[in-house]
């Protein structure tokens, strides 16, 4: 990858005094403490985690990113501030997200209907479901897959007694994985389906 990493490298900004015309000869980067920023990359992993389960949500719930309602609540008052601070981070992550609402825990409500996942203690993001997705249809494709899956897990099962591999037993373990987390989405769209 030496000529995408010199393309991206030509088109990154220069110091003042760079004179270096190549990343090949560029000097090595040097650890700095005065720019170690431990919040800094405590915020960032947030917002890269609060980011990727959006994607996530909207795509095991089929919302396209531009018809999405989100709600991002935040437990306390320094995160409420690092999450309004990223937000246009997070909508420019989420292609095609238009808007995030941030709430913190103690001002701000949730709109019933919706699809809820825990980042940390520190918050959690929720995806309106109610009125945007077919949920009927959204449990059948799930329960098709939990079909599926749970008899690929068997047939696992079978050929782990016959020759017990490693790869099997992985294998075996993912595919329990997938029936766990199939059953909990069936479980929330019936009860958001019940709301």
């Amino acid at each position: 990858m030496p000529y995408v990493t010199e393309e991206l490298w030509q088109r990154l900004p220069r110091r003042a005094g760079d004179k270096t015309r190549t990343v090949c000869k560029a000097a090595y980067p040097v650890f700095r403490e005065d720019l170690d920023n431990e919040k800094a990359e405590k915020d960032y992993d947030m917002v890269f985690d609060i980011t990727r389960e959006i994607r996530s949500m909207t795509a095991q719930c089929e919302i396209p990113n531009d018809k999405a309602e989100l709600y991002v609540r935040a437990s306390d008052e320094g995160t409420f501030a690092t999450i309004e601070s990223q937000n246009p981070s997070i909508k420019a992550l989420v292609k095609g997200l238009d808007s995030v609402t941030v709430v913190s825990s103690s001002s701000g409500s949730i709109p019933h209907g919706c699809y809820a996942q825990v980042i940390s203690t520190k918050c959690s993001v929720h995806l309106v479901v109610t009125g945007r997705t077919d949920v009927d249809s959204l449990i059948a494709k799930k329960k098709k897959d939990l079909v599926a899956v749970e008899g690929a897990k068997k047939k696992l099962e079978k050929a782990l007694k016959a020759k017990k591999t490693e790869e099997a037993e992985e294998k075996l373990n993912d595919a329990a994985h997938k029936v766990k987390t199939l059953e909990e989405l069936i479980g929330m769209f019936e009860m958001l389906k019940a709301e």
